[in-house]
């Protein structure tokens, strides 16, 4: 594998980002790029390694349930800051 795809830096920024009103987005960026990385080895008929496409799985699911987390915490792209 590769020392960095652009999914796995896309991956970090989301599951490192810690301000509410950019987390949602840089889920959907992960994702987005995560499912390009997919379809890149499936239209070129490069397979994807073992460990890569373990990896793929696994930061698939960790971004979706990070949202399954903001749906249920209410934060939807939105500060947690009050209305004072």
């Amino acid at each position: 594998m590769a020392s960095e795809y652009l999914w796995q830096e896309r991956y970090r920024q989301a599951m490192l980002e810690l301000d509410s009103d950019k987390l949602r987005q840089r889920i959907t960026i992960a994702l987005e790029t995560i499912a390009t990385r997919i379809e890149e080895t499936e239209d070129g008929n490069r397979a994807l390694s073992t460990d890569e496409r373990t990896a793929l799985g696994d930061a698939q699911q960790n971004l979706r349930a990070l949202l399954r987390t903001i749906d249920r915490s209410g934060c939807h792209g939105k500060s947690e800051r009050s209305a004072d």
